[in-house]
This record gives C-alpha cells, sequence and structure tokens, in this order.
C-alpha cells in the first residue's frame, strides 16, 4: 500500500508541475490558485481515505486495491493532460473532457477503496447521497461555464473541498 501512495504522491507531483507550467502564478494568479486548491483538496482526499480511513492491519485481498490504485494513477494523468489541452484553445473541448473524466475516475476509484475502511468509519447511505449530489452539482457547473475558466476552475475546486469537508465532517460524527 505505501508504494502504490508514493507513486500516487509523485503522480500529483507531475499534475502540480504541469499547473506551474501552464498557468504561471506571475500570468494568472487567480486560475494558478484555483487549480491549485482543486488539486490539494483532491490530494487530501486521497490522503485521507488510504491513510487515515482505511484499515491496515485486516488481511483481505488486496488485488481489487491495487487495481483501483493504478486506475487512480490513470485518472491523475487524465487529469493532468486536460489541464495542459484545456489551455490550448484549439483542444478546449477535449480538455474540459479529460479533466471532468479524470476526476470522475478519481473519485469512483477513491470511494472504491471504502471497501477496506476501519469498521467505525464505513460509508452510510446518507453520505453516499452527499457525495453525489456535490459531484452532480459542481460537475454541471463546471459543464455549463467550460468557456470561462475561472468558474469552470471554481466549480472544481469548490467541488474537491466539499468532498474533504463531507468526509472530514462525517468522520468527526463517528468521534
Amino acid at each position: 500500500m505505501e508504494r502504490m501512495q508514493l507513486i500516487t504522491i509523485l503522480t500529483v507531483g507531475e499534475l502540480v508541475i504541469a499547473i506551474i507550467k501552464t498557468y504561471p502564478l506571475s500570468e494568472h494568479f487567480l486560475l494558478s490558485i484555483l487549480t491549485f486548491v482543486m488539486v490539494g483538496f483532491l490530494f487530501a482526499a486521497y490522503i485521507y481515505q488510504t491513510a487515515i480511513r482505511m484499515n491496515h492491519h485486516q488481511e483481505v485481498a488486496v488485488a481489487p486495491l491495487v487495481y483501483l490504485h493504478i486506475a487512480i494513477l490513470i485518472a491523475i494523468n487524465i487529469i493532468t493532460a486536460g489541464v495542459e489541452m484545456y489551455y490550448e484553445g484549439q483542444l478546449l473541448n477535449i480538455g474540459v473532457s479529460m479533466i471532468l473524466i479524470g476526476i470522475t475516475v478519481f473519485y469512483l476509484c477513491l470511494y472504491g477503496t471504502t471497501r477496506y475502511n476501519k469498521d467505525e468509519v464505513q460509508l452510510t447511505k446518507g453520505i453516499i447521497k452527499a457525495y453525489i449530489l456535490v459531484y452532480l452539482i459542481c460537475t454541471t457547473l463546471a459543464i455549463i461555464f467550460n468557456r470561462n475558466t475561472e468558474i469552470f476552475y471554481l466549480a472544481l475546486a469548490i467541488q474537491a473541498i466539499l468532498m474533504v469537508y463531507i468526509s472530514v465532517d462525517y468522520r468527526r460524527e463517528e468521534d
């Protein structure tokens, strides 16, 4: 598990480098902040799920977890390519699609790992509904405003923040 987390950290690092190259802070201040917030909270959701909520001492088949991690890595790479393509005017639709597909695969796989959670932090129907509602609202806003880069990334940054908030708030309720 630790190796998969390390590879994921490196892959997120590549995404950060792509953001720095695509949206330099000196030229695109707001976009830099919004994309960093989005990526930071995607990473926080990943760490919170895989490092805090998972039971690392259970004896279960780990192959599904490895496959989910491989898909998470692919999703992060799709997001990276999408960020770079979204900046190119003629590749806008492809970039938008790649970012949204990457985020969708990321969340599906991340929440696929919840079967390995500690007993006290198993997902409930209410939490799943909250995740789905936030995902649908923010993704719909991103699709509607995909021609406005700031609003597009703002919707995805808010989505990432709320996904982490739901996870942390849920954990707090369980304590």
